[in-house]
């Protein structure tokens, strides 16, 4: 398990090192599916958080040539 302190950006910044050092580095994906986000009333810095996460992740992935796909949460 993985633990994020600090600021949101620095948060941010260590998840993208997660993403980048072992899904990507070690895993090497050829495709990865994540799910969209959606707001639920009143989770506005939590749609936001994961909205940037999601930005994060789509830019590594082209950043590596890995084709991704961004679907529903109800698929």
């Amino acid at each position: 398990m993985y633990t994020f302190t600090g600021t949101l950006a620095q948060r941010l910044v260590k998840a993208k090192k997660l993403v980048e050092e072992i899904v990507i580095k070690e895993w090497k994906p050829d495709y990865i599916v994540m799910e969209d986000i959606q707001y639920q009333h009143g989770a506005v810095l939590t749609y936001k958080v994961l909205a940037m996460l999601l930005g994060i992740i789509e830019e590594l992935c082209t950043e590596y040539g890995i084709k991704y796909e961004v679907v529903s949460p109800n698929v």
